[in-house]
């Protein structure tokens, strides 16, 4: 691979959808341009099959009121919905890397797949492969992005949300900076998102094994431009040594 960051963007479940439920192409779109522009080598990390085969079915339990099979049927139906939707979104072609635990612990040949296709000037859109891995399905993608980042010598992880900035403290304010993870941080989360599995708790879990690697993560919001989330110059959290 070239000179370039080899840069891994989360963007969340939540993120595909506007306050009506709908998806959100217009939010999407802008974003997948700031991508394309952006000078360093970026590998999408997506979520939302299961969330999009929910609302193609229109479903209207939660997540934790669903079974592990009906979770894995929804995430059969809404993966092809999910990539559709990126692949109409990307003017460059793109690539779909499915995962699981398993493929994780062979680096090696998923680095190589993704230098392929930076070498080809495609996308690389990594998601975990709910449909066939029953002990996973409701794990999130936080922890995903972190793993498959470190597991192939990437330099920065950035996760993007709709509806934070970043991580706050116990008083509601953005923490700009964060060298260490510890139990205080831990007391700060709260909850998880409608579509997501995670919440902030497990955008810890990954901002540690960053940390461990000596790498960087950034939270931040998926309305600001991805250059100002990069450069500071937008609201987010840093997570760094």
């Amino acid at each position: 691979m070239d000179n370039k960051l080899l840069q891994f963007i989360k963007i969340g479940s939540a993120c595909l959808f506007d306050k009506n439920g709908n998806v959100n192409r217009e939010l999407l779109e802008q974003k997948v341009r700031e991508i394309e522009a952006d000078e360093n080598n970026n590998v999408l990390v997506v979520s939302g099959a299961i969330a999009l085969g929910m609302a193609r079915e229109n479903e209207q339990r939660s997540k934790s009121e669903l079974s592990s099979v009906e979770l894995q049927g929804y995430a059969s139906t809404g993966q092809i919905y999910l990539m559709d939707l990126y692949k109409s979104l990307f003017r460059k072609n793109v690539s779909q890397l499915l995962v699981t635990e398993r493929e994780l612990a062979q680096a090696e040949s998923i680095s190589k797949l993704i230098a392929e296709n930076a070498m080809k000037n495609r996308v690389t859109l990594v998601n975990y492969n709910d449909c066939i891995d029953f002990e996973e399905i409701r794990k999130d993608n936080d922890t995903l992005a972190a793993d498959i980042m470190l597991a192939c010598g990437g330099d920065r992880l950035v996760i993007l949300g709709s509806d934070y900035d970043g991580f706050k403290d116990s008083r509601g304010q953005l923490i700009e900076r964060v060298y260490s993870i510890d139990d205080s941080l831990y007391a700060n989360c709260n909850g998880k998102s409608k579509q997501g599995n995670g919440g902030f708790q497990t955008k810890l879990d990954a901002a540690k094994k960053v940390l461990a690697a000596d790498k960087e993560l950034i939270i931040s919001n998926l309305n600001f431009r991805l250059e100002d989330i990069i450069n500071g110059n937008a609201r987010r959290t840093l997570f760094k040594r």
